[in-house]
């Protein structure tokens, strides 16, 4: 491993910003939205400085699991926790894509099983407790409703685990992505991007759009199959991932090489109800899910959230360095709401309490800033790289 001084060089001769760069259509993070979610040239710079092939890297809060990914895919093992099913389940389905040589047949089986008007008229699709939901009826237009939950029916059937993973990551993409009014326009007259943030507030729209699901299913699934047969591999590392909560991490001491994660933004996102389509599909408790989010959007309106936010991080350094093995690297992107626009500091504060800072805070421009046309309440974020002593 290089020394600190030797890494704080290079560190320092990369474009953080990444000008340009956005996720490729047939990457395996394209499978399915994430708020949040940072580009994978982030995580992927830092272990390769970091760490060394065969290190573990630890990332607590891993969201849509890009930082895991990227790490057995540079030969790393991944270490991952989340406190959201629906992050687990998106981890799990992207390390089966890259790994799983049996999906390639049972996606093809599935799309083969895709045929919507020579059943509907001889086909009994009607799923009472779904077609007749109060709050889904609200989100859907009813064929296209139908059509989903002919979907669902087909996934069913598969008894592979694995397979079944995938299928049910798929779809819940394809629930959020036909919640979608089509051609709402921006302030300036563009046509505004489908936001995640509809759907965490339970913004339902005014006037049900009908959406071929089908196709839009099946045209999901011949993605999957590109990025089978081009990202694919034998031999990747060792993948973990665990209902956890970093606050208490179910770890030993000193047992992880490398830390690469980003902490949660105070009052930026509301990470489950922004998947709040597929916890009402499969009656999960989304309540209960939201409620253990550190920093979640919901919360900004308490008197002592940001409080309890700083209480939060505090508590998560403490795990983070004592299952860090000594004088090795912890690196964290963290940022600041507008509403905030302290956080950062604070946060970085808390980790030199707990680490000794190498590098940083560098901070860069984030993606949505460069990419979007609203800029929500992104203000700043950095990149720190920190060292047990």
């Amino acid at each position: 491993m290089p020394s600190a001084d030797t890494i704080t060089t290079q560190l320092d001769k990369i474009d953080w910003n990444f000008t340009s760069v956005q996720t490729p259509k047939y990457s395996i993070h394209s499978i399915h939205y994430f708020p949040g979610n940072f580009i994978l040239q982030i995580p992927n710079y830092l272990m390769n400085l970091l760490s060394e092939p065969g290190d573990t890297i630890l990332d607590p809060f891993c969201g849509s699991g890009t930082t895991g990914i990227e790490s057995i895919l540079q030969d790393r093992n991944a270490c991952m926790f989340d406190n959201n099913e629906m992050a687990i389940l998106i981890s799990q389905a992207k390390q089966i894509i890259l790994s799983y040589s049996c999906l390639y047949d049972d996606i093809n089986t599935l799309i083969s099983h895709l045929f919507w008007d020579d059943v509907i008229g001889s086909h009994n699709i009607a799923n009472n407790a779904l077609e007749n939901s109060e709050y889904l009826v609200k989100w859907y237009h009813p064929q296209t409703l139908r059509q989903l939950i002919f979907i669902w029916d087909q996934i069913s059937k598969f008894s592979n685990t694995k397979s079944y993973i995938v299928f049910q990551t798929i779809f819940s993409d394809l629930l959020f992505a036909c919640t979608s009014t089509k051609r709402q326009s921006t302030s300036s007259g563009g046509v505004r991007r489908h936001h995640w943030g509809w759907v965490a507030d339970n913004v339902a729209p005014k006037e049900l759009t009908r959406h071929n699901a089908i196709e839009t299913m099946k045209q999901k699934l011949l993605n999957v199959l590109d990025i089978i047969s081009r990202h694919s591999k034998d031999n990747l590392g060792t993948f973990s991932i665990s209902h956890g909560d970093c606050r208490n991490l179910p770890l030993e001491d000193d047992t992880i090489d490398c830390i690469i994660t980003s902490p949660p933004y105070i009052s930026m996102i509301d990470y489950t109800m922004a998947n709040r389509m597929f916890y009402t599909w499969m009656d999960w408790d989304l309540n209960k899910t939201r409620n253990d989010e550190i920093g979640a959007r919901y919360k900004r309106f308490r008197k002592y959230s940001f409080t309890e936010y700083l209480k939060d991080i505090d508590s998560c350094c403490f795990e983070l360095n004592r299952v860090l093995k000594p004088t090795k690297y912890c690196a964290i992107i963290i940022g600041a709401s507008r509403k905030y626009p302290h956080a950062l500091d604070e946060v970085v504060g808390i980790f030199k309490n707990h680490f000794q800072l190498i590098w940083g805070p560098t901070l860069r421009q984030t993606t949505r800033s460069r990419l979007r046309e609203r800029k929500g309440s992104a203000a700043s974020e950095a990149i720190c790289v920190f060292q047990k002593n």
